[in-house]
């Protein structure tokens, strides 16, 4: 049903946008683009726990309109380079069903390469 209001959004942000794999954390901030009425959970993953992890969830509480949590690289031994993992928030309660699934792509910094 469109009513008028437009469907609220989510943004990200990654601070730094590279980090050693050996370790080493950025700050996300995810910001809604309207407060939620009541306590938000996002859903957290990433495609490839050999390289970096994150939180299962992100809560932003109601009234408010961002949340910050880390990403951190894994140290996987190998020496392959610099790697991109791609960083799902998505919502499970579809209050945000038009953008359930955002992508951001943090560069780990092989720690052979950037000690």
């Amino acid at each position: 049903v469109n009513d008028g209001v437009p469907t609220p959004e989510i943004t990200l942000a990654l601070d730094p946008p590279s980090i050693s794999e050996n370790g080493g954390t950025s700050t996300v901030t995810v910001t809604l683009s309207a407060p939620p009425a009541g306590d938000l959970v996002l859903d957290l993953a990433v495609d490839d726990l050999s390289e970096a992890s994150v939180p299962t969830t992100a809560t932003i509480s109601g009234g408010a309109l961002s949340t910050t949590f880390q990403i951190t690289g894994q140290n996987d031994a190998d020496s392959d380079g610099p790697q991109v993992v791609n960083l799902t928030v998505s919502d499970p309660g579809g209050l945000y069903a038009d953008r359930s699934q955002l992508y951001l792509a943090p560069t780990l910094l092989n720690q052979y390469l950037c000690p």
